[in-house]
C-alpha cells in the first residue's frame, strides 16, 4: 500500500465499514470504486467521498435499526439504493446494487461478472481492500462523461498497459451502447 494512503484518516473507518459487510456475509459481493480505489492503486487523484458498491441486500442488513456499528457513524443520507455516512469528517457511501447512467445507456455492475472477477486486492495495513480495475473506472468515466478522469486514466493506462480481454468482457457483460463502445476503445488506443 502506498504511503499516502497509509497515512489518510479515511482508511481506519473504511477497515470498520469493511469488517462489518464480512460480519453481515463473508462472501458479500463489495468493492471500492471510483477516486480511492484509484488512489488505492497508486493513481493520483483527490477524492472526497469513499465509494463503495455492493447488493442491495448487504445494504439493507447495513441500515437495519438495530446495527450497531451504523449507529456508531453518522448516517446522512438514506435511500433504497444507498447510504452516506460520515466518520472523522469523511465521507462514505455505500451503494446497493448501482446503476451508472450515461448518455447513451446505462450499467448495472452488480450484474457483470467479469469485473467482481477482475478485482484489485489492495493490502491496507492489516485488512485487504477489494477495488475496481483501472479498465473499469475508465469504463465509468466514458460512460459519464467526465473528461478529467478520462485523461487521467488514459495517461495511466498509456504507462501500465491494460487487459483487453477485461475490457471486451466489460463491454459485453455491460451491454453498453455501440457508442460507448467505440469510445472506450478509441481512448485506449489513442493512448498507446
Amino acid at each position: 500500500m502506498n504511503k499516502k494512503i497509509s497515512d489518510n484518516s479515511r482508511v481506519d473507518p473504511l477497515k470498520r465499514i469493511i469488517k462489518e459487510i464480512h460480519r453481515i456475509d463473508d462472501h458479500a459481493l463489495w468493492a471500492v470504486n471510483g477516486k480511492i480505489s484509484l488512489q488505492l492503486q497508486d493513481v493520483p487523484c483527490d477524492a472526497d467521498n469513499t465509494e463503495i458498491t455492493t447488493r442491495r441486500d448487504i445494504l439493507k442488513l447495513l441500515k437495519d435499526p438495530s446495527n450497531q456499528f451504523i449507529k456508531s457513524i453518522k448516517e446522512n443520507i438514506s435511500s433504497p439504493t444507498a447510504i452516506q455516512l460520515s466518520s472523522n469528517g469523511h465521507n462514505f457511501t455505500i451503494h446497493g446494487d448501482p446503476t451508472i447512467y450515461g448518455r447513451y445507456d446505462s450499467i448495472k455492475p452488480t450484474q457483470i461478472p467479469s469485473l467482481w472477477d477482475a478485482l484489485v486486492s489492495v493490502h491496507c495495513e492489516n485488512i485487504i481492500v477489494l477495488c475496481t480495475p483501472i479498465e473499469w473506472e475508465l469504463l465509468v468515466a466514458i460512460l459519464t462523461e467526465k473528461r478529467e478522469s478520462i485523461d487521467l486514466l488514459k495517461k495511466i493506462l498509456s504507462r501500465r498497459g491494460y487487459d483487453s480481454r477485461l475490457v471486451v468482457r466489460l463491454l459485453r457483460e455491460g451491454r453498453v451502447d455501440q457508442e460507448t463502445e467505440e469510445n472506450v476503445w478509441k481512448t485506449l488506443e489513442s493512448s498507446i
